[in-house]
């Protein structure tokens, strides 16, 4: 069962290679632009760490779809208004997500606010890849 599981793991990323390599290099980007946002706002101009990760993450997320969307998943005409709609489902999951993680790692473990920061967007990344594959930029004819 397991090494089924794996045969199917290793036949994905090896027809998905340059689209997981795509994703993973824009989610990168992405996030240093999140983190360097979020740790400016916060550090330098002493932002209320709920409201710089909320600026940071929204504008590393319009970094991440329109990137995404020209080049991982080479959407570059059409339907554009449909896949926003489906990424804003994911962004407003993510984001709760977020939320919730840097608030406890702040008010419950007396963390710095930027651990979460980071946990957080570890776990979007692997969720995103695979909604965004299957469901926000999938190549097909449906509406």
């Amino acid at each position: 069962m397991i090494s089924k599981g794996a045969d199917v793991l290793k036949g994905f990323y090896a027809g998905h290679r340059f689209a997981i390599a795509s994703f993973l290099a824009i989610g990168l980007f992405a996030w240093v632009v999140y983190l360097s946002l979020f740790f400016l706002l916060e550090r330098y101009f002493h932002i209320r760490y709920s409201l710089a990760t909320t600026v940071a993450y929204f504008t590393g997320t319009v970094v991440h779809f329109i990137m995404n969307r020209m080049i991982t998943f080479q959407q570059r005409a059409g339907r554009a208004t449909h896949q926003l709609g489906r990424y804003l489902v994911l962004l407003s999951f993510n984001y709760v997500m977020t939320m919730v993680i840097v608030s406890l790692c702040v008010e419950v473990l007396g963390l710095p606010a930027y651990y979460g920061v980071i946990l957080s967007a570890g776990l979007s990344v692997v969720m995103g890849y695979f909604v965004s594959h299957g469901w926000i930029f999938r190549h097909d004819h449906r509406i």
